[in-house]
């Protein structure tokens, strides 16, 4: 299911957990497949980290945003109720 249907190995696993649930508690069904065999394996690769500069190059980026709609409220009398300016 995880490679078929593009679900992450967790989402397969708790899926996974829910039926075993069912079965084991609710139906009361002795499963005899081998369990470790059927769930997913998550995967094995490194998350992407940023750089300190490309950190920086994303909080200046913000910062210039926030800046723009400041300036916009301004010019249009909508930051003059404003009592933090």
């Amino acid at each position: 299911m995880a490679k078929e249907e593009q679900v992450s190995a967790s989402t397969q696993n708790q899926a996974f957990n829910a039926l075993l649930f069912l079965y084991r508690n609710v139906l009361q069904i002795v499963l005899l497949v081998p369990i470790h065999i059927l769930r997913a394996k998550r995967s094995e690769h490194l998350p992407t980290v940023l750089s300190k500069d490309e950190v920086a190059d994303e909080f200046e980026m913000i910062a210039t945003h926030f800046e723009l709609i400041e300036v916009i409220l301004q010019r249009s009398d909508g930051g003059a109720s404003n009592p933090c300016s």
